[in-house]
């Protein structure tokens, strides 16, 4: 199993981040105290305290939001994806390994995200559980265009990171022809780029990658769960402490050689 590391700390919580394929991801985050994967809200949020060097700025993160297809109808966005039942994402992440898309049987999904998507219709655009999008073609949002997406995805983040990012937000769909292909619904999950990449922190959803062992973050409170922390020295850097070591044994004591041997296989977590 992999482990969740903790990247970054704050009065809100840890962030947590593991690198392995989303299923996996899925019950490490838990394992921790992380219920859901980061929302787009809270990583827009942290990256805005930490700056656009911090590694959080620097890396995209899949998130808590996922995608819905159906042929011939307006893509969804589910603020909690279906994808975050891992029976769902088992699946998912094998058909991404296999080079697929995963589509269901039927349009069920697509329906029921659909129905309260209808519910939802004349909410304010933070309060809505689904979003309707404008259509079947790769879009941007920002303050002045699809505001409603931008607001449903980023919450009250929304026009703050807009003007943090200083430019508008791609938003990236699977192209309607794959679409139209498959007899049931097809699902993906968000993906947030990164700053300052060609793709500009835009939000994917046409990303077939769950099993590639991309960073998948989730929030927990400070103390709940199990976490590695995150080390200010690497394995390289323990490789040339042996080494060093190793070159220091013929002129050290006895008794400060066994010292400084302990060291080493401690920070090698032996």
């Amino acid at each position: 199993m992999a482990k969740a590391i903790v990247e970054s700390k704050g009065k809100s919580g840890r962030i947590l981040r593991v690198d392995a394929p989303f299923d996996e991801a899925l019950q490490t985050l838990r394992q921790a105290g992380c219920r859901y994967p980061i929302s787009a809200e809270q990583l827009a949020n942290a990256r805005m305290k930490k700056g656009k060097r911090h590694s959080l700025s620097t890396n995209g993160s899949y998130t808590r939001h996922g995608f819905v297809y159906l042929r011939g109808e307006a893509p969804l966005i589910a603020l909690d994806s279906p994808l975050l039942d891992l029976r769902l994402a088992r699946k998912a992440t094998q058909a991404n390994r296999d080079e697929n898309y995963f589509s269901t049987d039927d349009g069920e999904v697509y329906e029921k995200f659909s129905n309260i998507a209808k519910e939802d219709a004349n909410k304010e655009p933070e309060r809505r559980r689904v979003l309707v999008l404008p259509n079947q073609k790769n879009f941007m949002i920002s303050a002045s265009d699809n505001t409603d997406v931008l607001k449903g995805v980023f919450r009250g983040s929304a026009i703050p990171y807009v003007d943090f990012l200083g430019y508008p937000i791609q938003v990236y769909l699977v192209d309607k022809n794959t679409v139209n292909q498959q007899k049931g619904t097809l699902l993906t999950q968000m993906w947030l780029f990164r700053l300052g990449g060609d793709c500009g922190s835009g939000l994917n959803g046409n990303y077939r990658f769950l099993y590639c062992g991309y960073w998948v973050r989730g929030v927990s409170k400070t103390g709940e769960g199990t976490a590695q922390k995150v080390l200010p020295y690497t394995p390289g850097d323990v490789k040339l402490a042996e080494k060093e070591l190793g070159r220091l044994a013929r002129i050290l004591q006895p008794g400060q050689l066994e010292r400084l041997n302990s060291l080493v296989g401690k920070l090698k977590g032996e």
